[in-house]
């Protein structure tokens, strides 16, 4: 895990780029989800959302996960690429894998955890997803 990024208890990750956020599923995620059959990112470049609120969903071969944004701001860019090809999480869930490029609303991390506290809530809570 990367020093740099935060991470929310939905198995989001933050990481910041310039000016803007981007903002992925972490390969916890990823891993327990099992093989990506399908994902749907329901929102657009211009679009507000606030801190928690959902902006799309995947399906795997286990589940059909809602996926909450950590962080509130402003859409600039949606990686829509992953819904024709969601597998490709697999390969990179963290640099090609991003989902939403964000402009933060504020400047904080508020309420995500570090690497560190991360791995402490995997290891307490190792099957959730």
């Amino acid at each position: 895990m990367a020093p740099e990024r935060r991470y929310s208890r939905d198995h989001t990750w933050v990481e910041r780029e310039a000016d803007a956020l981007l903002i992925g599923l972490t390969a916890h995620a990823v891993d327990r989800l099992g093989t990506l059959k399908h994902m749907q990112l329901a929102v657009a470049a211009g679009q507000t959302l606030a801190a928690g609120e959902t902006f799309g969903s995947v399906e795997s071969d286990k589940a059909v996960v809602d996926l909450h944004i950590p962080v509130g701001g402003k859409v600039l860019a949606v990686h829509e690429a992953l819904a024709y090809a969601p597998g490709r999480l697999h390969d990179d869930c963290y640099h090609d894998g991003w989902l939403l490029r964000l402009e933060p609303a504020d400047a904080e991390f508020s309420g995500l955890l570090d690497a560190s506290a991360y791995s402490e809530l995997l290891k307490s809570r190792a099957a959730d997803l």
